[in-house]
């Protein structure tokens, strides 16, 4: 379960709504797996100005701690539901690029490393054979 700090500014911070922050946030505990256990995730909710002609502007920023690194992720939006769920799809695609360049970066050393082995054995038949 990761441990998870919500935090209002300007917005009444409801049962429903804590409740639909978990809800949307969630997805980032799927994504984590097993690894949720030393996570710790801050939202922060806020209603940017009150004097636009057009409505209020509502922000949504989440932080993310995931064993030692950060993830963050912010956006605005007219509605305040709406801005929870683009923040989800940020953080959630921010911490997909991460691990798509861990996985990336793994297998270009192991390549590195089968072709240091090739060569090894290559020098070793010219040599022995």
């Amino acid at each position: 379960m990761i441990k998870t700090q919500i935090k209002a500014t300007g917005v009444n911070l409801t049962p429903e709504l804590n409740d639909y922050v978990d809800k949307r946030l969630s997805a980032v505990e799927k994504l984590l797996g097993e690894n949720s256990e030393s996570t710790f995730m801050q939202v922060e909710l806020e209603r940017i100005t009150k004097h636009h002609q057009s409505g209020d502007i509502f922000g949504a920023e989440v932080h993310l701690h995931i064993d030692g690194k950060d993830f963050n992720a912010e956006t605005e939006a007219g509605d305040l539901h709406t801005a929870i769920d683009l923040v989800k799809d940020e953080i959630i695609d921010a911490m997909r690029d991460y691990k798509t360049k861990k996985i990336h970066l793994f297998k270009r050393g192991a390549l590195k490393a089968k072709n240091m082995m090739k060569g090894l054995a290559d020098y070793y038949k010219k040599f022995r054979g």
